[in-house]
């Protein structure tokens, strides 16, 4: 009788270690380089555009097998290469020219894990995902505009602080290690394409795409909430 309560023991002990090695509830840290595909970001053709930094705060819930849920909140800092010569900045009347600021970002997503660790089955020391889900972002800048009128004595550019706020969809590809401990890191690739073109204060179609979009390498560090 004693060693079956024990034998009952072991199991139920050894399916609960189980089914807690494979949580993947966790709270993570991400810095980027990042840039902003934008009218006025840059001559992107040629390599000439602005790197910035960005940071992000992510809770993910374990959801399934395969899926995840994840909320996420950060920021970016953006910046413009200023046009080339005064030709091309007279011609931008009324809009920014030049432009340095923040972009705050909120969003909830669906994470897909392509090769998820599961219990019984093989085990992966890397674990790649895909993400998307949808988010607002606000963007809070300082412009330098070509004044509407030249006037002689007056300087030609005005200086003015102006935001915007877009939905925006975001895009995740990232790998991620299995180390088994409670920390875990990662590498992910994120695109937030904005529903407008207004983050830069800039409608000018001066690029492919008619949407302005935040461009991130995100390094991940991840704690996991259990494990």
């Amino acid at each position: 009788m004693n060693k079956l309560i024990c034998i009952l023991l072991f199991v139920i002990v050894s399916m609960t270690e189980t089914k807690a090695q494979f949580h993947r509830d966790y709270l993570s840290l991400s810095v980027a380089p990042s840039m902003i595909y934008a009218d006025n970001g840059g001559n992107y053709a040629s390599g000439e555009f602005k790197i910035r930094p960005s940071m992000a705060l992510t809770y993910s819930k374990h959801v399934a097998d395969h899926w995840d849920f994840r909320a996420t909140v950060g920021m970016q800092w953006i910046s413009a290469n200023h046009p080339e010569n005064e030709e091309n900045f007279s011609g931008l009347r009324g809009e920014a020219g030049n432009f340095r600021g923040l972009v705050y970002f909120a969003d909830a997503s669906q994470v897909y894990y392509i090769n998820p660790n599961i219990a019984g089955r093989r085990q992966y020391w890397v674990n790649y995902y895909v993400g998307v889900g949808l988010g607002i972002m606000h963007a809070v800048r300082e412009e330098e505009r070509p004044q509407q009128e030249t006037i002689p004595g007056q300087d030609p550019t005005v200086v003015e602080r102006r935001s915007s706020t877009n939905a925006y969809i975001p895009i995740r590809l990232g790998l991620t290690t299995n180390l088994q401990t409670l920390w875990d890191y990662g590498f992910e690739l994120t695109a937030l394409p904005a529903t407008g073109s207004n983050i830069d204060g800039n409608y000018t179609r001066n690029k492919q795409l008619g949407i302005d979009i935040l461009l991130q390498a995100n390094f991940v560090v991840k704690r996991y909430l259990r494990r």
